[in-house]
């Protein structure tokens, strides 16, 4: 049987039923073969092997083949010896874990039988037939479905473990320990993890040197890490058998087949490329523990800390190096390069220490201030078949090492938070936005070569993850908003940093002018703060108090996001969505004596008012100089606004609900009318009668703010006044009063007289 081939996956009651007594008693017996085989090499040592004035009375040629045969003979039952008690290591170490996750799949067949479903011998999960003219069937249906999910994934996990037994006392029995000619294996080691490790290290080795694997071997290194590339212990084992510059060397290997290879070899390096990158996140899962403190020290010193220090200092060593991949250039590329495009093959959770330690690495090996090399990322674009990168292969190939690690943080919005808080002066922030240079791809134009800017895709994903605490790969309708102090922080220096100078630095041609989409969602996740920066006004303390913008140009910084669409549609919806709640308190919460609805209205509506007002400006602008995209291109993005606006209200929905638990009819209403109407909106304002002019722009996002406000009256009124009350007309016209009197104060412009109701 090869080493890769699948046995059958053992079913749900086989495991269930399964007596592993008998693995027990294996391990015993062969506990009590090694000792016999212990005591026959000690006879036979000491009666015939060494026999007193051996060397004196036998000599020559013969006494030499002799001495020869007896030493083979004395190895061999040292490793028979040894066999057998690895063996029943591997049988022992397996058993355990076999028990251990067969009593987890026993726990989640408790918790589906708990809930009134059955499980049959074929591990499927069935209904009550009680429940067969349930009206709820549906969503009976989805919950067995969901069960269904849980169980198979636990009867996996047995499966492959069960796997990983078989495998390992394969090796054991068939792997060799380097002797000519020797039976036993006296090299293997005494555990699943450590037998399957070795092996895996030993294909890996040989594939990293240079080595073609046979197909088989490919399949069975492949299988091997798929089998257990997601445990720690196996993960060191392996990381530590090849060290940095082996590890690197293979991801160069897997890197040439990716791009130059074909079919069936093309496709299990791709996958070999996805279990490495799983190994690297396992074998480098180490604990977050502040360095210099007495718990950092003490761990420092175990077996896992000297580890992950030796790994770290040899793949820094490694990452400044360079390496051929022929199929992708005929330049040399650098370490960390390979290392970070296989870390964005696959997204698995690497540890806030791995990723914190290669960021600041990688800035070691590039930063000149830290005796880095500015330029060793650098490459050149491909110019009619002269030897560089072309569009596809810059597609897979991470250029630049620094923002592609920013971008793996992006999908872990804690670990990105934590790298990039200015609180403890670390300096991050300040050298990615003020020192770094952000360009590593050389254009050949004529006889000269014009550096291409880098897109910074990493570092927006790290600067959303970090303030708004929603992955970079996810929606926020499913994650919702998470607003931090230290997220405040971080917003405060990216704020203050680009507002600096007018917006240079986001304007239409500035460095940073690719960010403006992340920053909106970073603004609308911060959206009371924002208000309170540009107002001094205090609207809903829940929702503010985590950032101080005051002291900022934020007419500057925001006037440069509304010159993009996506942007400019994002606060918008943001800012609606934020100023309708703080209508409905405004009109509905209790007030003291002497407090005027007029003047609450004023507060609720005109931080927005102004901030309308920017956004509208900073549009007709972008129409005025150079024209910005087109209905369809807008209107194409507006799902992703929709769904910010969405996610904003939501937020400031429970948080009202919260605080206020008689609030008004926007929580009864719930979030969908008010958001429709944002959307609407949004739509109207991309229409070709309002870009037909800067005028007409600025009209438009004023009627809209008008219309925004209004309609928040309407919601925040409805069923609290008789049929013929004039106060909700009135709540309007106060509304629209505010408006207009806020919506041009910090842009300039003089808004048409509002027509009152």
């Amino acid at each position: 049987m090869a080493r890769s081939e699948l046995t059958t996956v053992p079913t749900y009651q086989e495991i269930i039923e399964q007596n592993f007594a008998a693995l027990d008693a294996a391990a015993t017996e062969l506990e009590a073969a090694a000792e016999e085989f212990g005591q026959t090499a000690d006879t036979y040592r000491t009666r015939v092997a060494s026999l007193p004035h051996h060397d004196e009375l036998w000599v020559g040629d013969s006494a030499g083949a002799a001495s020869f045969r007896f030493s083979q003979t004395e190895g061999e039952l040292d490793a028979a010896k040894a066999e057998a008690r690895s063996l029943a290591g591997v049988i022992r170490d397996g058993r355990s874990e076999l028990l251990r996750l067969r009593g987890e799949l026993e726990e989640v067949a408790a918790e589906i039988r708990a809930e009134g479903f059955g499980i049959n011998g074929d591990g499927r999960v069935t209904l009550n037939p009680d429940w067969a003219h349930d009206t709820e069937s549906d969503r009976l249906e989805r919950e067995r479905s969901a069960w269904q999910g849980r169980l198979d994934q636990a009867v996996e996990v047995v499966s492959r473990a069960d796997d990983s037994l078989r495998l390992a006392l394969l090796e054991v029995v068939e792997g060799q320990d380097g002797r000519r000619a020797g039976v036993f294996n006296g090299g293997a080691a005494a555990s699943t993890e450590e037998v399957l490790a070795d092996r895996a290290e030993e294909l890996a080795r040989r594939l990293a040197d240079g080595e073609e694997l046979s197909g088989a071997e490919l399949s069975e290194l492949n299988h091997l890490l798929e089998l257990e590339a997601d445990d720690p212990q196996f993960a060191r084992s392996l990381l530590e058998g090849l060290g940095g510059d082996g590890f690197v060397s293979l991801s160069a290997r897997t890197a040439d087949q990716v791009i130059g290879g074909e079919g069936d070899t093309r496709q299990s390096f791709a996958g070999l490329q996805e279990h490495l990158a799983t190994a690297l996140a396992a074998g480098t899962d180490v604990p977050t523990l502040e360095p210099g403190s007495m718990e950092y020290g003490q761990w420092a010193q175990t077996e896992e800390g000297l580890f992950y220090a030796r790994f770290m200092d040899e793949l820094h060593d490694a990452g400044s190096a360079g390496y051929a991949v022929d199929s992708l250039t005929q330049q040399d590329v650098r370490g960390y390069q390979l290392l970070t495009s296989l870390m964005n093959t696959e997204n698995p959770d690497y540890s806030q220490r791995f990723l914190h330690d290669l960021a600041d690495d990688i800035r070691a090996a590039e930063d000149p201030s830290l005796g880095g090399d500015e330029d060793i990322w650098r490459l050149r674009a491909d110019d009619l078949a002269v030897d560089g990168l072309d569009a596809d292969e810059q597609e897979w190939f991470t250029l630049d090492p620094m923002d592609a690690v920013l971008g793996v943080m992006g999908h872990q919005p804690d670990v990105a938070t934590a790298y990039l808080d200015p609180e403890d002066g670390n300096g991050r922030l300040d050298y990615l936005l003020d020192e770094r240079d952000w360009s590593q791809l050389n254009m050949p134009m004529g006889t000269s070569m014009v550096s291409v800017p880098g897109d910074m895709t990493g570092l927006g994903a790290a600067l959303q993850a970090a303030t708004t605490g929603v992955p970079a790969d996810q929606s926020p309708t499913i994650t919702g908003l998470n607003p931090t102090e230290a997220g405040g922080r971080i917003v405060h220096e990216v704020v203050e940093k680009f507002s600096a100078d007018e917006g240079t630095l986001i304007a239409d041609d500035g460095k940073f002018a690719t960010l403006r989409p992340e920053l909106a969602r970073m603004t609308a996740a911060y959206m009371g703060d924002f208000q309170m920066g540009i107002s001094q006004l205090t609207i809903r303390e829940e929702s503010e108090g985590f950032t101080n913008l005051t002291d900022l140009a934020l007419d500057d910084f925001l006037g440069q996001l509304g010159r993009d669409a996506e942007a400019h549609g994002i606060v918008t919806g943001a800012q609606q969505a934020y100023t309708a709640l703080a209508v409905d308190i405004a009109i509905n919460q209790p007030r003291e004596d002497g407090i005027s609805l007029d003047g609450l209205i004023e507060s609720a509506v005109s931080p927005g008012a102004q901030m309308a007002g920017i956004m509208s400006d900073a549009r007709a602008g972008a129409v005025y100089d150079a024209g910005i995209a087109g209905a369809e291109e807008y209107n194409s993005r507006l799902g992703t606004i929709q769904e910010w606006t969405g996610v904003v209200l939501d937020e400031a929905v429970g948080l009202a609900a919260e605080r206020y638990p008689l609030a008004g009819p926007v929580i009864e209403w719930g979030v969908g009318e008010l958001s429709d109407s944002i959307f609407e909106t949004l739509q109207r304002d991309n229409s070709e009668q309002a870009a037909q002019d800067a005028g007409d722009t600025y009209d438009e996002g004023y009627q809209a703010a008008i219309g925004a406000a209004q309609h928040a009256v309407d919601l925040a009124t409805e069923g609290h006044y008789a049929e013929d009350s004039d106060a909700p007309t009135q709540l309007k016209n106060a509304a629209t009063r505010t408006v207009t009197a806020f919506f041009g104060t910090l842009i300039g412009w003089d808004a048409p007289e509002a027509p009152q109701q």
